[in-house]
């Protein structure tokens, strides 16, 4: 199955992006999976009592055979508290199973929310662990689960991204209920740094685009790329 995960910092355009690609994709005749995809199927309550417990069972034995997964989880996460890092590594795995599973039905999943974006966001506090286990955990997942795994790195100025962000307003995500100045600190003292280290993952790049163009030009470019 191929994979394409576009990835930057927060209001690059990367979400936008990846909708007007799916869309256009769809509409050429083409079955993909997105990150909705795995979110809107992570829940055990889905179907019978039967389907149920043999979706729960399947997850289980998927985590007995990818424990070694679980312990790069853990070493990344491994500052926060007990219930953060227990919590992050269940929704992790959860993630990877989903991805597991969809390799069925799909051939390609494009995803504004992947592996690496996820590893950035569970490991603001512990760059170190990051860069030390960081890319090992992205080949052991790409490799487990045989995988086409292509980045797609979406640059763009700090500044416009946080004008971005604060533009959006406060009722969505995380991020836009901070300051100019918490957003700026957040930005510069974590994910940039993280975008930094995640040099090591460089041979995944398949394309960087300008985060400040015009939707439909990078979109040309990636639908190039992806077909």
């Amino acid at each position: 199955m191929k994979v394409f995960e576009f990835i930057g910092v927060p209001g690059s355009g990367k979400s936008t992006l990846t909708e007007e690609v799916i869309r256009s994709l769809e509409n050429s005749g083409l079955k993909v999976a997105s990150y909705s995809s795995i979110k809107n199927n992570l829940s055990f309550n889905r179907g019978n009592y039967f389907e149920r417990v043999s979706n729960i069972m399947m997850f289980f034995i998927f985590i007995l055979l990818n424990i070694n997964i679980i312990y790069s989880i853990i070493r990344i996460v491994e500052n926060k508290c007990k219930m953060d890092t227990i919590y992050y590594t269940y929704v992790f795995m959860r993630n990877l199973f989903q991805i597991y599973k969809l390799k069925k039905e799909y051939e390609l999943v494009v995803l504004d929310e992947g592996f690496v974006q996820k590893l950035w966001s569970i490991s603001i506090n512990n760059k170190i662990n990051f860069e030390d286990e960081g890319a090992n955990l992205f080949e052991k997942i790409v490799n487990k689960l045989d995988l086409s795994y292509s980045l797609i790195f979406v640059e763009i100025d700090l500044q416009e991204a946080i004008n971005r962000i604060l533009a959006r307003g406060k009722e969505k995500g995380r991020f836009n209920k901070l300051a100019r100045s918490e957003l700026e600190s957040m930005l510069n003292k974590n994910y940039l740094e993280l975008y930094m280290l995640s040099q090591s993952l460089r041979e995944h790049v398949t394309l960087t685009l300008n985060g400040e163009y015009e939707v439909h030009v990078n979109k040309r470019e990636v639908l190039a790329v992806i077909r």
